[in-house]
């Protein structure tokens, strides 16, 4: 019974360790370039909130772009309705939506982050899974 068992961790850490040489031979190395998918690098910006610095300055100094729009929330007095930080509706907002217009405009995108830290996701409030999918 021992030398089964003996046998078993022996074959099984082999395995292992025969399954991890191969993904480290076979991994992509550190330097490979990146594809040209515009979100490759996307660092958040919460365009209503924390003093956000200037997209567009951030993309004129870095190369970068593209942004993740944080964050979609529910309201913070609840409900069913899509608000950037819980607190600006996203139906009526022109803040963010001047911000995605500029971005685009000198030739990125942006993706949007629902949830967050410091506020209640909306599929949290919304009753069902169609009220949320019909909210987004």
């Amino acid at each position: 019974m021992r030398r089964s068992r003996l046998a078993a961790v022996g074959l099984a850490a082999a395995t292992f360790i025969g399954t991890a040489v191969s993904l480290v031979i076979g991994a992509p190395s550190a330097t490979a370039a990146l594809s040209n998918n515009w979100y490759a690098a996307a660092p958040y910006l919460m365009p209503v909130s924390n003093n956000p610095p200037d997209p567009i300055t951030v993309m004129n100094a870095t190369g970068l772009k593209a942004f993740q729009l944080a964050f979609i929330l529910a309201p913070n007095g609840g409900g069913c309705s899509p608000t950037w930080d819980g607190t600006n509706a996203v139906s009526s907002d022109t803040t963010v939506a001047n911000v995605i217009s500029r971005v685009r405009a000198n030739g990125g995108d942006v993706s949007v982050s629902v949830g967050g830290y410091g506020g209640t996701k909306l599929g949290q409030t919304c009753g069902n899974v169609a009220a949320t999918a019909a909210a987004y």
